[in-house]
């Protein structure tokens, strides 16, 4: 081999070099850009925790609200368009004014009175209580016996936990002071544990 077959040779295995080189940086780029990006700014799923509630600026998410069926025996689901708020309190009522709404499926039946407003709310962080403030209508309105009052004390507590899965207790105020009971049957004067509800 001659002086210029050498340097032909040497300057291949060089170039060869600089190639290789640069491909495995540009692997190593692209694994670390896939390992360490901020994973948020590309996920269009869902969140899990109480900030999938809310999202600044406008906008709607799509709740699920309970209700009874038309033998008010049990409960049924529905799908309805809410607007997003900026702060948990602010999709809270958003949903639970779908929820006095009442349903839009002929097949269903409302669960709270069409009286009812929530005056208020409040969620506590470090207890995890959601504090539900309603008008006096929420009780004077109230159809009566022991499965309506079922169904709206159920139709609340599955609209909470479906929508803000960090809610772990309720405590449902009536202009605001706790009240023993809505009609009656069921014990409303301390917060209801949400996982424990029957």
């Amino acid at each position: 081999m001659n002086d210029t077959e050498k340097l032909l040779s040497a300057g291949g295995n060089q170039r060869g070099r600089v190639l290789f080189y640069t491909l495995v940086l540009l692997l190593l780029a692209a694994a670390a850009w896939i390992l360490f990006w901020p994973h948020d700014v590309l996920d269009t799923g869902a969140p899990s925790d109480l900030a999938q509630r809310q999202t600044s600026g406008a906008g709607e998410r799509q709740a699920i609200l309970y209700f009874a069926d038309s033998a008010a025996q049990t409960l049924v689901t529905e799908r309805r368009a809410v607007p997003f708020g900026q702060s948990v309190e602010e999709g809270v009522e958003a949903t639970l004014r779908a929820l006095v709404a009442g349903p839009g499926q002929a097949s269903a039946v409302r669960t709270l009175p069409a009286e009812a407003r929530l005056e208020q709310t409040y969620f506590a962080d470090e207890s995890t209580t959601l504090y539900l403030d309603f008008n006096a209508a929420f009780v004077t309105q109230h159809p009566g016996g022991s499965a309506a009052e079922y169904n709206t004390i159920s139709a609340l507590v599955r609209t909470i936990a479906a929508n803000f899965p960090d809610v772990t207790r309720i405590q449902i105020l009536v202009d605001g002071q706790p009240v023993d009971t809505l009609a009656g049957h069921y014990d409303t004067s301390k917060p209801i544990d949400v996982a424990n509800w029957q």
